[in-house]
C-alpha cells in the first residue's frame, strides 16, 4: 500500500495502478480494534490508558467504546476520549461495582500515525478502579475513488 501525499497531507490511503480509494467510515457495533485487557485506573490525576495508533488515513465517522467500573457506589471511575493527547469526549464517570459501559461518536479525518486514546482517573486509592474493552467500532460505508494527476519532475540541476 501506498500513500498518495501532497505536502505533508495525506490525502488517500492507497494508490493502486493510478487509481486512489479510501473508505468512509460508519459508526456501527463493528468491532474493528480491540484493546481488551483490564487497566488500573490511577488515583486523581487523569492518565492515558489505552491507545489506538492509525496505520492510515482515516475518515467518516466512528463510534468509541470502552467500560469502566469503581471498587464501591461510594467512589467514582473517570473515563474520557482524547485524540493525540486532548480531550474530545464527554467525561464519563460511575460509581458501581458493575462494569458500565459508554460509547460515543465522532467525525474523524486523522492521518496515519495519530491516536485515539482513552484517559481516566479515580477519586480514592482503593484498588477497584479500572477500565477495560476500549474498542473502536466502525463500518466501511463507502468508497471514494479518484484518478489523481502525476506530476513528475524532470529538472535536472
Amino acid at each position: 500500500m501506498a500513500y498518495w501525499t501532497t505536502g505533508d497531507t495525506i490525502t488517500a490511503t492507497k494508490l493502486n495502478n493510478g487509481v486512489v480509494s479510501t473508505f468512509v467510515k460508519e459508526a456501527s457495533t463493528t468491532v474493528r480494534n480491540s484493546h481488551d485487557a483490564v487497566v488500573i485506573v490511577p488515583y486523581l490525576s487523569s492518565t492515558l490508558l489505552k491507545k489506538f495508533t492509525l496505520n492510515e488515513y482515516m475518515t467518516g465517522i466512528i463510534t468509541i467504546y470502552f467500560e469502566i467500573q469503581s471498587p464501591d457506589e461510594t467512589l467514582t471511575t473517570y473515563g474520557r476520549i482524547h485524540k493525540n493527547g486532548a480531550a474530545i469526549g464527554t467525561l464519563q464517570s460511575i460509581a458501581s461495582t458493575t462494569w458500565t459501559a459508554f460509547s460515543e461518536n465522532f467525525s474523524v479525518n486523522m492521518l496515519r500515525g495519530e491516536t485515539l486514546e482513552l484517559w481516566g482517573y479515580a477519586n480514592s486509592t482503593q484498588s477497584g478502579h479500572n477500565a477495560r474493552n476500549f474498542q473502536l467500532q466502525y463500518s466501511n460505508s463507502a468508497e471514494v475513488v479518484t484518478n489523481p494527476t502525476i506530476i513528475v519532475n524532470t529538472t535536472i540541476s
